[in-house]
């Protein structure tokens, strides 16, 4: 697989890091809807000012489907989202999600050479309840495997339920929110945003 990155006036650089985001729109995250996209704004707008070469990927999903909304375009590249991001709608296939997000992922840092840092992370409401490929065990021996490889994982989970599925999963870098108050989504995503921008620094 090629690392194909748009053209632009600032002088090319080789990708130094991976980061994937995958974002539940199950018919639940209809009332943090917003406060989803206004994060993920704010997380494409920081690290747009960074001088690393990072590149982006972020899908959805429900029950009804899984969309690539941007697939490794260059964080600098990487244009600001709408509305039309997230259509929530039916249940949360979670852990055929994780995996089909991981796979992604997988083949593109084996393409490189396995040298790029890789930061995954997965934004929730919910547990899963849709799911029909992928089972629990799949999702934890995926993430111990990569986790030996290097790679970092970030579970943005509301506190209790969702948090210990998170655990079974593997998950062990839980960003906590407030499912009752929806500025507390943004907020965690904001605080995500720091933690990514320290690893590119490492």
């Amino acid at each position: 697989m090629a690392i194909v990155i748009s053209d632009t006036n600032v002088p090319d650089r080789p990708p130094d890091m991976l980061c994937a985001c995958v974002c539940d729109s199950s018919g639940s995250m209809e009332s943090l809807k917003d406060a989803a996209i206004k994060g993920l704004n704010a997380f494409i707008r920081t690290q747009k000012s960074s001088r690393d070469q990072m590149l982006f990927y972020l899908s959805t999903f429900n029950s009804a489907s899984y969309n690539e909304r941007i697939v490794w375009h260059r964080m600098r590249d990487t244009k600001f989202l709408d509305q039309e991001l997230m259509e929530p709608y039916g249940g949360t296939p979670l852990f055929d999600a994780i995996m089909r997000c991981g796979e992604t992922t997988y083949d593109l840092w084996q393409a490189s050479g396995s040298k790029l840092k890789v930061v995954m992370a997965i934004l929730t409401d919910g547990q899963e309840n849709g799911s029909t490929k992928y089972k629990l065990g799949d999702v934890k021996e995926f993430v111990s495997a990569r986790t030996v490889e290097g790679w970092e994982f970030i579970f943005i989970a509301p506190n209790g339920s969702s948090e210990r599925e998170a655990h079974k999963m593997g998950f062990t870098n839980i960003v906590r929110y407030d499912i009752n108050r929806p500025l507390a989504l943004t907020q965690a995503i904001k605080e995500v945003s720091i933690t990514i921008e320290d690893m590119r620094r490492r």
